[in-house]
């Protein structure tokens, strides 16, 4: 497989993990606006949705904005995650939401780097 064909496939998962994002927020927009409470499982599904797509932002956000090879945005991402993981210990805030926030996105980076590793080993054979 080439590297054109690996990164579009990565895209598509990007574009994925956008869409599950957009659809958690849809919903608690919805129930929000019917009144529909308690609110606390479509909240708790976006914030899980957006530590989903943090890293995927991060490396758009660099590959975008700032012009970065998307191959090295991903790398650089990867990196980043990594040293997240390992350098930054869980945490406990004084509120839940902002405990349920920092765990979802410490799992966001877990499932990056486990969903990414295939791409950057099929982009070191492609190399």
């Amino acid at each position: 497989m080439d590297r054109t064909h690996i990164l579009g496939a990565f895209e598509n998962q990007m574009l994925s993990i956008f869409e599950d994002e957009a659809q958690a927020r849809e919903k608690l927009a919805r129930e929000v606006l019917n009144q529909a409470g308690p609110y606390a499982d479509a909240m708790r599904a976006l914030i899980n949705a957006q530590g989903e797509a943090k890293p995927y932002r991060a490396v758009i956000a660099a590959h975008c904005e700032r012009g970065v090879p998307l191959a090295l945005a991903l790398r650089a991402e990867r990196e980043r995650c990594t040293q997240a993981l390992v350098e930054r210990p869980e945490t406990l805030h004084t509120d839940g939401i902002s405990t349920d926030i920092a765990r979802a996105e410490r799992e966001g980076a877990r499932r990056f780097l486990q969903r990414t590793a295939a791409y950057i080993a099929r982009l070191d054979e492609a190399a």
